[in-house]
């Protein structure tokens, strides 16, 4: 559907607000909450706060913000820091239960290596994370890069994992090799 999300849901705009109340609700995050109260009911909004206490210069301002967010959004994604530092000293799962109960469609959680918690009004379920396996760090400039031109840049890979690998030097039918 238009704007990325599938017209099963019946949108036909999104929004994402993606990081915006980090900063208080100035610039970027402003003119997307702007775009957000524009569309009005035919919007899917997301948000993920993703809360940087360091760049936050007045609290206050923040949380009216990111009120202001919450009141537009359907999905909240926020990490286990956010939910934190958004309401001190709650349970992520009391916070969920709290959005879920006042209209949002789903709260995910992100927990580092456990995974992410999904919340639903009617169900609630972990998605685990899959490791990454770290073989070869070179992070030359990637047309001088050698990364994955040797079979010994593999060594201790897991067959049939997938592998990121920068264009580098060598062909790639070498690294597909």
């Amino acid at each position: 559907g238009a704007g990325g999300v599938p017209r099963r849901c019946g949108a036909t705009e999104s929004v994402r607000g993606g990081g915006v109340p980090a900063r208080g609700g100035g610039g970027r995050g402003g003119k997307l909450f702007e775009q957000a109260e524009k569309l009005g009911s035919p919007a899917v909004v997301f948000l993920d706060p993703n809360v940087r206490p360091a760049i936050i210069t007045d609290r206050g301002q923040w949380e009216h913000f990111h009120q202001r967010w919450l009141r537009q959004a359907h999905i909240y994604r926020g990490s286990e820091e956010d939910i934190d530092w958004s309401w001190p000293g709650r349970r992520a799962a009391d916070i969920a239960a709290e959005l879920l109960d006042g209209g949002m469609k789903a709260v995910f959680i992100t927990r580092g290596a456990a995974g992410v918690t999904v919340h639903l009004r009617d169900a609630e379920f972990v998605v685990p994370t899959t490791s990454v396996e770290v073989v070869d760090t070179d992070l030359s400039p990637s047309e001088t890069s050698t990364s994955g031109c040797e079979a010994a840049d593999f060594t201790g890979f897991t067959a049939g994992a997938i592998a990121l690998i920068q264009r580098g030097s060598c062909d790639f039918a070498v690294k597909a090799a």
